[in-house]
């Protein structure tokens, strides 16, 4: 990158100053709306989306100057869409003591110390889960995924479920392609149920697949 030039992938801006150095912010397209939908909860859950655009801000913005600024976007996006400034507070609190940061922190703006520590966790977190994710794809690999109709009783759930663990091993149980393949039963809706639909191998709601947050 040439020097004043600026750059974005995804949700990063990239920019290189005039002082030769690197940085990133987060990046907004101006066809979208402001705070978008950056995780895998509705927009009504309000908690979850706001530790997803403050962990978002943490991970994108390489100085603590552009994380105060991004964060007092972030504050004023959710007052003007309804939420309180104690809600927003309260939630900005437990982003702070979930990545170890004292509660000094939170009635003040963080230096760069502080700040580098925070990003340094954020960094680490979002490596694990995406060591994890790829755990899950590789395992997914040698998974059949098979949907479980919404039988009236135990014993005609468990019954199906014999039926087509038999009806797996009697077919493909000592196959060398299928043979290390294992079943996971995912529960289904209310709706009737096509033999293309038990028999297809489908992933899994999205909740199924994801650590929750703790």
């Amino acid at each position: 990158m040439s020097i004043g030039s600026t750059v974005h992938f995804h949700d990063v801006e990239i920019s290189h100053s005039k002082n030769d150095v690197l940085e990133s912010k987060v990046y907004y397209d101006p066809n979208i709306d402001t705070l978008p939908n950056v995780s895998d909860e509705p927009m009504e859950n309000k908690s979850k989306q706001l530790h997803a655009v403050l962990y978002r801000a943490v991970r994108c913005c390489s100085s603590v100057m552009k994380f105060h600024h991004e964060r007092r976007h972030i504050q004023f996006s959710f007052l003007t869409s309804g939420s309180t400034s104690e809600f927003i507070q309260s939630g900005i609190e437990h982003f702070f003591l979930e990545f170890g940061l004292s509660k000094r922190s939170f009635s003040c703006l963080l230096n760069e110390d502080e700040y580098r520590r925070l990003r340094q966790r954020i960094i680490q977190d979002t490596e694990l889960q995406m060591k994890l994710k790829k755990q899950r794809e590789k395992q997914n690999q040698h998974t059949l995924f098979i949907p479980c109709p919404k039988f009236l009783d135990h014993k005609q759930l468990a019954d199906y479920k014999k039926g087509i663990i038999e009806w797996w091993k009697k077919y493909y149980g000592n196959e060398p392609q299928t043979k290390h393949i294992q079943i996971k039963w995912v529960e289904s809706t209310s709706k009737n149920l096509t033999n293309s639909d038990i028999l297809v191998n489908k992933r899994p709601p999205i909740r199924l697949l994801t650590l929750s947050k703790k």
